[in-house]
């Protein structure tokens, strides 16, 4: 076969095994998990809005929402890795201006222990330590105007207004229908304005931890309203400055490397299948590995074009709006 078939052969291979794996999940075979935290209805903003997160078969540990931990192995190396029976939100609040006003960011971000192995078919993002990360964009009078949502790597990127926003701030080409995300189905517009007491819950597929649904549901306070109903296992939201000093014997640790040319990535986080499909055509030997949010030298970026990494990077919010065609 000549090279440029084979260039052919493993681009198709890499842009369809993202979705390779995508299935139904049945749940009424799969019994599920409510994962929030109690803090939501304390009073502040960043507890107000956390979002709650439904899992399936959370009997398989990689499907629970874990917490990241430093342990030594044998030989008394460091080993990163999720303790899924400790499950955590970290949270973090940023502020942004743009030329239409300021808002603030409450990000949210949640792993796993694996995205196991699976080979037929491929999943092409297996590998340990992935996670989601989840903000929501809110103005300065507190109202939310949108939520998005992305892979720990800064894959599988996804956008959705809230009825708070205007639309005239939506991309020049929003046509008004769900949005696809390499086989998952979200949006279009989340009803926090017509919904009483409302919480953003989303639904993550097993094995994979892709968002396949996103929707707001009543939360009221002291009452049965749809999330009550669901029942819930209790979720500290915790600083993500705590993942930089993870507790580690007589010192700490961190969740990420600090120096050298793998700064701001998870530790642990290698993609074999990206790695041997896709970084020779991103000009990136790290695609797919899961990373720091906001770290300056390891851009957050969004799109696999080389030349879009800092334009679409998400920890610059001003600039990856604009990237993906919002106008706040």
């Amino acid at each position: 076969m000549r090279i440029t078939g084979l260039i052919t052969l493993a681009l198709a291979c890499a842009l369809s095994l993202g979705c390779s794996s995508i299935t139904t999940v049945d749940t009424e075979k799969h019994h599920s998990s409510t994962y929030a935290s109690d803090a939501r209805h304390s009073g502040e903003k960043i507890d107000r809005f956390a979002p709650v997160f439904l899992v399936h078969s959370p009997q398989l540990d990689y499907n629970r929402i874990g917490t990241p931990i430093a342990i030594l192995g044998e030989d008394g190396e460091e080993i990163i890795t999720i303790d899924p029976d400790t499950p955590a939100i970290y949270v973090e609040t940023r502020t942004f201006t743009t030329e239409r006003g300021s808002y603030t960011n409450y990000i949210y971000r949640v792993h796993f222990l694996e995205t196991p192995h699976t080979f037929f078919p491929i999943t092409i993002t297996a590998g340990d330590n992935p996670g989601l990360i989840v903000i929501i964009t809110v103005d300065g009078d507190g109202q939310p105007l949108l939520v998005s949502q992305a892979g720990t790597c800064g894959c599988y990127i996804a956008i959705l207004p809230t009825d708070h926003l205007d639309p005239s701030a939506y991309p020049g080409d929003w046509d008004g229908k769900p949005l696809s995300v390499y086989g998952e189905t979200l949006g279009p517009v989340l009803k926090y304005q017509t919904t009483p007491f409302p919480r953003l819950l989303l639904e993550i597929r097993p094995g994979t931890h892709r968002v396949m649904g996103m929707q707001v549901l009543t939360d009221q306070p002291g009452k049965v309203g749809q999330l009550n109903a669901l029942g819930h296992l209790d979720v500290p939201l915790v600083d993500e400055a705590e993942l930089h000093r993870l507790p580690l014997g007589d010192r700490t640790t961190s969740f990420y490397f600090e120096e050298g040319s793998d700064k701001g990535y998870v530790k642990g986080s290698t993609r074999i299948w990206e790695l041997l499909l896709m970084s020779w055509w991103a000009f990136d030997p790290d695609v797919g590995q899961d990373k720091d949010y906001g770290d300056p030298d390891n851009p957050f970026y969004t799109s696999l074009k080389f030349w879009a990494r800092r334009d679409s990077d998400m920890a610059d919010f001003p600039s990856f709006l604009q990237y993906w065609g919002w106008k706040l």
